[in-house]
């Protein structure tokens, strides 16, 4: 499975080249935690868009953390906040990724640096 961060499904819902076709070798393996699901959300201006959005991603399966996840999510976010400045739902996309024993495919990788044991790969060049 290929965990996706919000920079990366993004690029391709926007149709970027390198993303469309990093992701055209993926087959159904893409999965979304669900807070990168309301953080596109999040980007939509009107219903028009958010009728697009979900569309455009309503076969994507979609993965959430354990009450477990979120509380280890708690305990790093308290650690790292005022370091490093990682925001909360990072923090929680994050814990997923540990979770679930995935790495995070994303562009992003400063903001997850110093969350211990995250596996972060960038998927492409942009």
């Amino acid at each position: 499975m290929y965990l996706l961060d919000t920079d990366v499904i993004v690029d391709v819902l926007r149709q970027h080249p390198p993303a469309v076709q990093w992701t055209s070798t993926l087959f159904d393996d893409i999965v979304l935690p669900g807070f990168v699901m309301m953080e596109v959300y999040s980007g939509c201006k009107d219903r028009r868009e958010m009728d697009l959005l979900e569309r455009s991603l309503r076969s994507t399966r979609l993965i959430w953390p354990s009450t477990n996840a979120c509380n280890a999510a708690l305990g790093q976010y308290q650690t790292l906040r005022l370091s490093c400045g990682i925001g909360m739902v990072d923090m929680l996309i994050a814990q997923t990724a540990i979770e679930y024993d995935l790495p995070l495919y994303t562009f992003n990788r400063k903001h997850f640096v110093h969350v211990p044991r995250l596996i972060t790969r960038q998927p492409y060049t942009r």
